[in-house]
């Protein structure tokens, strides 16, 4: 009786043993510590870099070892810290790595695949509208540093970002780089300036003195946002009209300036004239063009049952929505308001007899 239970006894620690060897062991290397995560991947170059700067003189094999991950990990982290600038270099009698001289703090920005994607395709679209700048050199500086601190799977030159995201105008403004790169100094610095300065309409230029606000472009036109201190307000102002501009040496308070506000009821770049409720109506020929905008000072659009749409505006200028109407003539009529309809006719008479004049004289000269 006792030799019987002495067998089922080894024979269940037999069992049981037999079980605890098909326990798996726990991976030296679990998911997220070899460099696919990025918060992670991001703390272990963190570790390592730690390691050589305060005179650890890791290789490969002992960071693997405190770190928890496999060699080629590391020789990963090693290439990267190389890449975003360290001084590395291995000392063989010490046999381990080191830094050559002083370095700062490891830089910690990570980014995936589409943040970077994103910057980079926003720095190409900004430089485009920048050529020859300060700006634009400096958004190459930045994108040449956060391509130094990726990983090469996640690199991309903005060559690449061209062939498949642009932006293009019928017409571009013209841009002094001198006077951009220093308008852009100015605001960022809150300097007041002085500057001469032409309308439109004028052909002689006035001295201006400014505080400069914010320099935007709308349209492919770039535009500078200041108080002016003729009219004790804030206008704005196109560079490619400046000329002479120099610092007076006084910094001004900037106020609490949002440049969406400023322009929520401007159709375009003419002043205030007041407020206007506008209605337009299109047929189905131009109606998509409305329907597939959001329009600034857009307040509603009604689709027609004749396959058209009106679309309904609130704007503190004619100027522009009249220039944008005139453009449509034959598929857009002007329902509100009464002035906007007679500006409107009288543009586009003069239209029509400036063509007439104009074809007449071929007619003459044929």
């Amino acid at each position: 009786m006792k030799s019987g239970n002495g067998k089922q006894r080894r024979a269940q620690t037999k069992k049981t043993a037999n079980k605890k060897s098909k326990t798996p062991k726990p991976s030296p290397n679990p998911k997220g510590r070899d460099g696919d995560d990025e918060a992670p991947r991001t703390e272990r170059r963190q570790k390592l870099h730690l390691m050589i700067r305060s005179g650890m003189y890791p290789n490969k094999r002992s960071a693997a070892r405190d770190l928890e991950v496999d060699q080629s990990t590391i020789r990963k982290d090693l290439r990267h810290l190389e890449r975003v600038g360290m001084p590395l270099a291995f000392d063989k009698v010490r046999n381990g790595f080191y830094y050559t001289h002083e370095v700062p703090e490891f830089p910690t920005l990570q980014l995936t695949a589409k943040e970077y994607g994103a910057l980079t395709a926003t720095a190409q679209l900004a430089a485009q509208q920048l050529p020859g700048t300060e700006l634009k050199r400096g958004l190459k500086s930045i994108h040449r540093k956060m391509q130094r601190g990726l990983d090469a799977g996640l690199r991309m030159k903005p060559s690449e970002i061209r062939k498949y995201l642009s932006i293009h105008y019928t017409a571009e403004s013209l841009i002094d780089q001198v006077m951009m790169d220093t308008l852009y100094r100015v605001i960022i610095q809150h300097k007041q300036i002085r500057l001469w300065y032409r309308k439109p309409s004028d052909k002689e230029f006035k001295l201006r003195l400014f505080d400069p606000l914010h320099l935007f472009n709308m349209n492919g036109e770039w535009f500078l946002a200041a108080y002016d201190y003729n009219s004790k307000e804030i206008r704005r102002f196109a560079p490619i009209r400046m000329r002479d501009i120099e610092e007076t040496g006084k910094v001004f308070d900037r106020p609490d300036f949002d440049i969406d506000k400023y322009l929520d009821k401007s159709f375009g770049m003419h002043s205030a004239e007041g407020i206007y409720d506008i209605v337009l109506r299109t047929n189905a020929s131009a109606a998509d063009f409305i329907r597939e905008k959001k329009w600034r000072g857009e307040t509603k659009k009604v689709e027609l049952p004749c396959g058209g749409i009106e679309l309904h505006l609130t704007l503190s200028s004619l100027a522009e929505i009249e220039r944008f109407a005139i453009s449509y003539k034959g598929n857009t009529v002007v329902l509100a308001p009464r002035e906007f309809q007679e500006r409107a006719l009288a543009a586009g008479q003069n239209f029509v007899c400036e063509q007439m004049k104009v074809m007449g004289g071929i007619a003459g000269n044929a």
